[in-house]
């Protein structure tokens, strides 16, 4: 009899999904507008149903950011579900260049005030900060600092792994 697969393991620069409790409860207090136009909407809301969304807090003052922002895009042109957040409050314009010039085409919010408040009190270590979470907005795994494509890749395995092993609800 074979043995069941095993779960990604997490990478180096991650925390487990025993420490991310809050983030379910963070995810639909912070909320902005959608870039480049759209109505206010809270972040648990552009979540992905069906698999882990990659949300990537980010500023144009980041230069690690800014790295990111190419891997996130391949990533988003494969089918993974990614969504990028801005620090940069009231600064639409800008951060819609900024975007068209790192090619940046998956979807991104620039967070309101309310929300830039409370998203510095719940990053834990600034920016870059990459949050994996399933689609009940409950945050699976967290990589705090400049990520690279086989960790997000390894990030996402893992959510992935954590998620078939939920029990559904009304079963």
């Amino acid at each position: 009899m074979a043995e069941p697969p095993k779960a990604a393991a997490l990478p180096s620069t991650a925390t487990s999904t025993r420490t991310l409790g809050p983030w379910k409860a963070r995810l639909a207090e912070l909320g902005g507008q959608p870039i480049p136009k759209g109505p206010r909407a809270a972040l648990d809301q552009h979540l992905a149903q069906d698999r882990p969304t990659v949300i990537a807090f980010w500023a144009s003052y980041c230069p690690p950011c800014l790295a990111e922002m190419p891997m996130l895009q391949t990533l988003h042109s494969q089918g993974h579900a990614v969504l990028g957040v801005s620090l940069d409050a009231n600064q639409p314009t800008a951060v819609l260049r900024l975007l068209d010039e790192r090619g940046a085409r998956y979807p991104n919010i620039m967070l309101d005030e309310a929300s830039m408040k409370a998203a510095g009190r719940a990053l834990p270590g600034g920016l870059p900060f990459t949050l994996v979470a399933g689609p009940d907005a409950r945050g699976l795994v967290a990589l705090f600092g400049k990520t690279d494509r086989a960790t997000l890749l390894q990030a996402l395995r893992h959510a992935a792994a954590a998620l078939e092993d939920r029990p559904q609800p009304g079963l």
